[in-house]
């Protein structure tokens, strides 16, 4: 498609989508790998019912973030609060 971006501006848009650093390593590979383990939990969640909802929602994403530990690495390194304050229980 033309307009999609490509390279380093695929890179660039990902990590501003996300959150993440900008010099954090995040390679094309990893996007493409990303896009594609989404494309297909979506299907399963699309095709999950009021019944099995919850199992379906917990299942697709422990495989997000099995298939894709990179992404509990980030999230960990660019967290701008320590884990006691953003999970901190709210009475």
């Amino acid at each position: 498609m033309v307009g999609e971006p490509r390279g380093q501006e695929l890179i660039a848009r990902y990590k501003t989508n996300y959150g993440i650093s900008s010099d954090t390593l995040i390679s094309k590979s990893m996007i493409l790998q990303h896009w594609e383990l989404e494309k297909s939990l979506r299907q399963e969640l699309l095709e999950s019912n009021p019944d099995n909802r919850w199992t379906t929602f917990e299942r697709c994403y422990s495989k997000l973030y099995r298939d894709l530990e990179w992404l509990n690495r980030i999230g960990e390194n660019e967290a701008e609060e320590p884990p006691a304050v953003l999970y901190q229980r709210i009475s």
